[in-house]
Parts: structure tokens; C-alpha cells; sequence
């Protein structure tokens, strides 16, 4: 239990001290009772204990009148004298410690005399004032709060200058809540029995603000890694920042193969001179959305020119609401430097738009041939399963959906299927620029290059022992929409073909499908019955075996066939579908197939 017990300072002692002083804080000593024995307190914390309470208070005398005269605490030192040692500060002993009173705490006089020192030295160290943080920085319209300590234990005063700010004062808790309420500097002065602290403040707005973003996907979605662009470009759209600060990711959007989580937390750090950093998680959900698969209305052709000589536009035209359009472009880099080739969607209207988008994108490669391969290779099975993404666009913005470095002689190709699923005058280009991406300000006239209908309907019949089916994939063009020109080559144009294979024979037959080139070099991409088959490069008259069925007696099948025309390979080819030699006994009657000449 501690019992206060006070005393009078010298009065002679004041009347030496200087006005001003009167105003500075001194650090408190006072006697209070511990267990029946005197200690002397410091600034509220015991410094030296002793048993006599009349030596007890002049002790504090001494201490309170060094500390008035404002005396440097590591002026407090130990000196030994004939019955032990002494503290001393200034010419003052403060106190002596005999060996007798050392003995009764199983100490030396050096020793206790040294800790009671060293304990003054601390406690006379004390300020009066203290605040925690040092310096305030406050969110425009937020409120930080200021721990006050120090020994100063009165109440405690608050003023403000420069910016303005309201301050509330805890005296219980000693805190200064500050709210911040206009951008500017300014400085906190607190008052607390004579002790005075200036604590700066600084208001500053955040350098953005933190919202929240959805990728929606369809089918199974895109591919890991435009999933994971996505995420990463959809969080930072989310963050709204400050005019001359930046945004940029603060770790890269890593997602595990194969799967799609419901939700990532993606890492910002958003900053800029005269804000505040922001660094936090924006989350992205991510919701598979049910969007019905619907035939392409339209095929944009982007291959005018084939050999890119100089940087500028390749294409341009507009979507129309749900009218799915296929663009294929297919390009050659002739300049003797790379340039950027890039595919992207304006929403030059008033309205949010939503944009399907399915696609098959192949690296930029050498062989022409190959690459648009590729890019088939890529396209046709997320089509088939309607796997793709769907792409938010605010009025007025514009997204690059590809956006591919293609070295000296490279080509880049690739195929997207684009739906208007919202919006309206939303618009894709395709571009090649020095570096980056561009579109224009306004929309354009668009390309002529612009087809109805890309897709063929082809029922075929072949029976074992009669003519072979010749299947043209490629000859019969689909026209522009303007009616005043046609497709060579029908390149992006799907083909959906059914062939009923018979076989009225008695005996087992093995039927074969086969590719044949017939304009030149060219490969293919097939789904046959649902399995996925590519061929080689060929040159006619090269045949190339894409599938076999064996027939029994006098039975029949249905065979599938989904192929398109590939940029950089030559068309019109065409599928053959016979029996194999030396499997066939020709019904009674029937004559020996024959295949015609090309």
C-alpha cells in the first residue's frame, strides 16, 4: 500500500528561478510510504528507498532542487567517502550510503549507491511529454490517434495550427484523436504542467482507392495464362487512383493448372508524390456465367496486306449485337525491325458493353504455315466447347486482347470469335505499331474484308465399292457482305461436315478418311467425331490418312467431320472418303470404284 506524504520545496529556491522557467516542466519528487518504508519517487517511479522519513524528504529536497535548477541528469555521480559512498551532482551530495546500510541489503555501498544514481540519471532523463508516433500522417476525412506519455501526469491541452483539423483529448487513456479536414500541413501543441510538445501533422489523400473486381468466363474458360492476365488487369481497373500517382501489381497473379478458383487475392501497391502509398489485396472473384453457343454471323478477314511494310492500321469493323463475328488475322512482318501487332476492343458508346471472347492465338514464327497451324490448333477446341471469356468495357474504354511482339520476317496469326453480348458502337482493330498499342479517337470506315455466313453445311454419301466422296474444302467462297466480292479460300470458314458411310457388301470393310492439298503447300486441323486430328505439311498430291472405321456386312455409320481452312496454308484441299484396296468384294452386279482424275 502507498500512503502520499508531501513537502515544501525551498522557497528560497523559487525566488532564484528565472520567469520563464515557471513555464517549463520539472520533474515531480515526492516521499510515499511502501510497506512502512520511505521511497523516494521520481516522476512516479521509485528512485531510492530509505527507512527514515525525515531523511527521506530531505533527500527529495535535494533531487527537487537540482532538478528546478534544470541540472544535466548525467551530472549525478558517485564518489566514495570515509563511511562509504555518496551520490553528488553539481557540488550537492544528495545522499550518502554507509557500509552499515549497504550491509543490511547484502550490498555494498558502491554498489547501492551506483543504482540509486543510475536510477536519478533515468528518471531525471524523463520529458514531460512524449507522443507516439512522433509525427502524424492522417488520411484526408480519417483520424489517427496520438498516444501522449512522458512524467507530466496533469491534464493535457491541445492546440492547432495550419491545416485544420478537430482534436479530441482522452484524458483518462492520455490520447489525442486527430481527423484530418482539408489537405495540408500543420502542427499539434500540447501543454501538460508546464511541459510543451509539438507533434507535425501531415493530411494527405491515399493514392487510390481499393475497390473490388469479377472475371466472368464461359465453357471451361481461356487459358491459364490469359486467365491470369485478366485477373491481374481486372484488379488493377479496380483501383481507382489519384491523379499523378500509379498503380502496378506488387506480385504476380500465379494460378495452379488446371483449376479455377472462386476467388484470388491480388497484391496492389498503388503511390504518388504527395499521397499516401496504398498496398492492399483487391479480390477478384471469378463466376462461370451461362452463355448459349451461337454460329458465327460474320467473318472479319484481316490478311490486306499479308506483308506488313509500315506501321498503321490493318482492320477495323464493328460488332453488332449477338451476331458473333470470327476475325482471323494473319500477318508477315517485312520491315527490317519488329513491330507490335495488336487486337483491340473500343466501346466508343454510352453503355457498358460485354464482349464473348474465344480464341486461339499462336506465337509468332517464321514458317507461315505452321503458325496459322497453331493458331487453328489453339481456336477450334475452345470453340467447340464454347470456352472463353467475357469481356467488361466501361463507355469510352478500350482493351488490347492481344498484344504480340513479331520479330523481322515472323508472322503473326490467330483467330477470335467476338459476341456483342451488351453495349453498342463497340469496335475491334487490328494494329501494328512500333511499340504498344493504339486505336483511333473516333470510329473509322470500316475494312471491306467483312463475310457472311463462315460456315459450310456438307452432307456426303459414300458407299464401299462405288465412287469415292470428294469433299472440297475451300473452293466454293463465301461472299463479302457488300456483296462485290468473295472469299478465295474460305480461310476461317468452319466446315461441318456428315458423311454416311454403307457397306452392302457380305464381306468386312475398312473405310479411310484422307486430306489431300490440291493449291499447294497446306496442313489441317480436324475434329472427327470428337477426337482432335492435325496433318503434317503436304504437297500435292499428298495424301495424308486422318481416320479409319472398319464396316461390318451390310451395315452403315455416320462419320462427323469439323475442319476450317488454315491461314498461311494453300487452299482449296479436299477429303476423300474409300474403302482400302483389296478389302472390297463388289455387291452382285455393282463395277469396281474408280477415282476420277483431279
Amino acid at each position: 500500500m502507498k500512503v502520499r506524504q508531501t513537502f515544501l520545496l525551498l522557497a528560497g529556491l523559487l525566488l532564484v528561478l528565472p520567469s520563464h522557467v515557471r513555464a517549463e516542466f520539472r520533474p515531480k519528487v515526492e516521499v510515499l510510504a511502501v510497506q512502512g518504508k520511505a521511497v523516494i519517487y521520481v516522476n512516479r517511479q521509485p528512485a531510492i528507498g530509505l527507512d527514515d522519513f525525515d531523511r527521506a524528504n530531505i533527500v527529495a529536497g535535494r533531487i527537487a532542487q537540482l532538478a528546478n535548477l534544470g541540472i544535466n541528469p548525467e551530472a549525478v555521480d558517485v564518489v566514495r567517502t570515509p563511511r562509504g559512498a555518496a551520490i553528488v551532482a553539481a557540488g550537492l551530495r544528495i545522499i550518502e550510503v554507509t557500509n552499515e546500510q549497504a550491509k543490511l541489503q547484502n550490498t555494498t555501498s558502491m554498489a547501492l549507491a551506483r543504482r540509486w544514481a543510475l536510477n536519478l540519471r533515468r528518471l531525471l532523463s524523463l520529458p514531460g511529454l512524449t507522443a507516439e508516433p512522433a509525427r502524424l500522417l492522417i488520411p484526408l476525412s480519417e483520424s489517427r490517434t496520438l498516444r501522449v506519455g512522458g512524467a507530466a501526469s496533469g491534464p493535457i491541452e491541445v492546440m492547432a495550427s495550419g491545416a485544420p483539423v478537430n482534436a479530441v483529448v482522452d484524458q483518462v487513456k492520455r490520447t489525442v484523436t486527430v481527423t484530418g479536414l482539408t489537405v495540408g500541413d500543420g502542427m499539434l501543441t500540447l501543454r501538460c504542467e508546464g511541459a510543451e510538445l509539438n507533434v507535425p501533422f501531415a493530411i494527405r489523400k491515399y493514392a487510390a482507392v481499393v475497390g473490388s473486381a469479377r472475371v466472368a468466363y464461359t465453357g471451361s474458360g481461356p487459358s491459364k495464362d490469359r486467365l491470369e492476365k485478366l485477373i491481374a488487369d481486372y484488379a488493377l481497373r479496380a483501383v481507382a487512383v489519384e491523379p499523378g500517382a500509379r498503380v502496378q501489381l506488387d506480385e504476380p497473379v500465379r494460378l495452379q493448372p488446371g483449376l479455377i478458383p472462386q476467388q484470388v487475392a491480388v497484391r496492389i501497391r498503388a503511390e504518388g508524390e504527395g499521397y499516401i502509398p496504398v498496398r492492399a489485396d483487391v479480390p477478384v472473384s471469378l463466376t462461370v456465367e451461362n452463355v448459349p453457343p451461337k454460329e458465327a454471323s460474320v467473318l472479319f478477314y484481316s490478311n490486306d496486306p499479308e506483308r506488313v511494310s509500315r506501321f498503321g492500321g490493318l482492320y477495323a469493323a464493328p460488332l453488332q449485337l449477338d451476331q458473333p463475328a470470327r476475325l482471323l488475322y494473319h500477318h508477315q512482318n517485312v520491315m527490317p525491325r519488329s513491330f507490335d501487332l495488336s487486337v483491340s476492343v473500343v466501346n466508343y458508346g454510352n453503355l457498358p458493353a460485354r464482349v464473348q471472347v474465344i480464341e486461339g492465338i499462336a506465337p509468332a514464327m517464321v514458317d507461315t504455315v505452321q503458325v496459322g497451324h497453331r493458331a487453328a490448333a489453339r481456336f477450334m477446341p475452345n470453340l467447340f466447347s464454347n470456352s472463353g471469356f467475357i469481356l467488361e468495357l466501361a463507355p469510352g474504354e478500350r482493351y488490347p486482347i492481344l498484344l504480340q511482339t513479331i520479330p523481322s520476317g515472323f508472322t503473326g496469326s490467330g483467330l477470335f470469335q467476338l459476341r456483342l453480348l451488351a453495349g453498342e458502337s463497340v469496335w475491334v482493330f487490328v494494329r501494328a505499331e512500333a511499340t504498344g498499342w493504339s486505336v483511333p479517337e473516333r470510329p473509322p470506315s470500316p475494312s471491306r474484308h467483312i463475310y457472311i455466313n463462315p460456315r459450310m453445311n456438307i452432307q456426303e454419301r459414300y458407299v464401299v465399292g462405288q465412287r469415292w466422296a470428294f469433299i472440297p474444302i475451300g473452293k466454293y467462297s463465301i461472299e463479302r457482305v457488300s456483296r462485290d466480292g468473295v472469299l478465295d479460300g474460305n480461310y476461317g470458314v468452319l466446315y461441318d461436315i456428315n458423311v454416311k458411310v454403307e457397306n452392302p457388301t457380305s464381306e468386312p470393310a475398312n473405310v479411310e478418311v484422307l486430306f489431300e492439298p490440291s493449291a499447294g503447300v497446306a496442313r489441317g486441323v480436324f475434329w472427327i467425331d470428337g477426337v482432335s486430328v492435325e496433318t503434317q505439311h503436304l504437297l500435292p498430291p499428298k495424301e495424308y490418312p486422318i481416320a479409319r472405321y472398319p464396316l461390318q456386312p451390310n451395315s452403315s455409320r455416320d462419320i462427323r467431320i469439323l475442319t476450317m481452312p488454315l491461314a498461311g496454308s494453300h487452299y482449296p484441299a479436299r477429303i476423300i472418303v474409300r474403302a482400302l484396296r483389296n478389302t472390297v468384294r463388289r455387291p452382285s452386279g455393282a463395277q469396281e470404284a474408280v477415282a476420277p482424275s483431279s
